[in-house]
Parts: C-alpha cells; structure tokens; sequence
C-alpha cells in the first residue's frame, strides 16, 4: 500500500520532465522563426543594395539608356562634377557630396536617370541606393602599343549599393570596383 504514493510523485516527476521538455521545444522553435525572419529581412536589404549596384551600371553600360543629351550617367556624372574620394570615404549615411542613384519598385528602365524617391520594395519597406565616386586616375601600363596612340588613362571608380530596411538603424552595403578606360584627351573609349 505504501507503493501507491511512490507511482504518483514518480508520475508527477515524469510529467515535470516533459513539460520542460516541452518548453524548451517550443522556446527553441520561436529562436529559430527570429533568426529565419531576421535572416529573410538582411537578405532583403543586401538584394537592394546589389539593385542599387546594378542600376548604376545599368546607367553605365547601355549608351542608349539615357537619351536625354542634358543627363549623363554615374561615371561622367562623378569627372563633371570631379568627385574624387577614398573608398573609406564613400559611406552609405555619410554626406551626399557623391553621385547617388536610388531604386525603386518600378525598377530600371531606359531613358531615366534613377534619382527618384521611393521604396526598392514594399513588404517589408526597403530601401535601396548607390553612391558613386572616383577613387584614381592614372596612366594605363601596357596599353598604348595595343591602343596605338598616345597611353589612354584608367579610370577607377567606387560604386557603393546601399539597401536598408524601415526603422532600422543598420544599413547593408556592397562595393564594386570599376576601372575603365578613357583616351588622352578625357573621352570615354
């Protein structure tokens, strides 16, 4: 008779064992669901700050995409403007004395020069920028035999893509380095 009392303290011991057991389940799965969405929300902002990246060389790259002969692109931008700077200097909060392209959701589209306010997307609300500068101008080594005229100069240019989530303090940012080549006499080649 004195067993009886030894199953129930046993039964409610191993009720205990599983209701932390269960516990730590369940803690450990909204863990996970914060790191998965904290995750989904970086991923978010790096994807906007690669657009920004893209939309000034989308500016770049194809002559025709802006048509307008009173808009230049990035790059020409940046020698107008004589916008030369370190690649420590070119940061996505700090001032705005660099060449900026912004995306929004309509995305690129030929004829724009990408300058206009708005969100990369919407849920969440993500923003998404570049700044571009000049980082060196020099003689380009081993090129005036090929080019056949005088040595072209290389240019070096910084693209910095920005993307940030609404009401977040941090911003995520990726860098392309772009060299080009440009003749004697400053044009483009």
């Amino acid at each position: 008779m004195k067993q009886h009392g030894v199953i129930l303290a046993f039964s409610l011991l191993i009720l205990l064992c599983l209701t932390l057991l269960g516990v730590s389940a369940v803690s450990n799965s909204l863990m996970q669901t914060k790191m998965a969405h904290s995750y989904e929300r970086s991923a978010a902002a790096f994807d906007a700050a690669e657009a920004a990246i893209t939309a000034a060389l989308f500016e770049v790259t194809h002559r025709d995409a802006l048509q307008r002969n009173d808009t230049l692109d990035p790059f020409s931008e940046v020698q107008q403007q004589a916008i030369i700077a370190s690649a420590d200097e070119v940061q996505c909060l700090k001032d705005d004395k660099f060449v900026q392209r912004t995306v929004t959701e309509q995305g690129l589209r030929y004829g724009d020069r990408h300058v206009a306010k708005g969100h990369y997307q919407v849920s969440p609300k993500v923003h998404s920028w570049s700044k571009t500068a000049l980082l060196a101008e020099r003689a380009c080594q081993g090129t005036s035999s090929v080019m056949g005229r005088k040595s072209p100069r290389c240019l070096t240019y910084i693209i910095r893509g920005c993307g940030q989530l609404n009401n977040n303090n941090y911003v995520i940012a990726n860098t392309l380095i772009v060299t080009t080549l440009a003749s004697a006499q400053g044009d483009e080649l």
